[in-house]
């Protein structure tokens, strides 16, 4: 748990390096949350989250019944037209 909220608290510090990143962040929280000045509290918020708390929504979000499951099946390649003349050939 420490090190991901170093590595956000580290990324967050990255994004308000430049003038431009502290622009988008503002902006960012100003379009979702109608508030600008929540962005200069939301990794403060972000670092107060504790592991029970990511257990808790865990378990309330990632349910076998609220998931997608993506199975990929190899299919074999087709053979293209100038394949198949070349192999008639021979």
């Amino acid at each position: 748990m420490e090190r991901a909220q170093a590595q956000l608290e580290r990324e967050w510090l990255d994004r308000l390096g430049t003038v431009a990143g502290r622009a988008d962040e503002l902006c960012r929280f100003a379009v979702l949350f109608g508030d600008p000045q929540l962005a200069l509290t939301a990794v403060d918020r972000v670092l107060e989250i504790t592991a029970d708390e990511v257990r808790e929504v865990a378990a309330a979000k990632l349910r076998p019944d609220n998931r997608a499951v993506l199975v990929y099946e190899p299919v074999a390649p087709e053979q293209s037209d100038s394949d198949e003349e070349e192999g008639a050939d021979q």
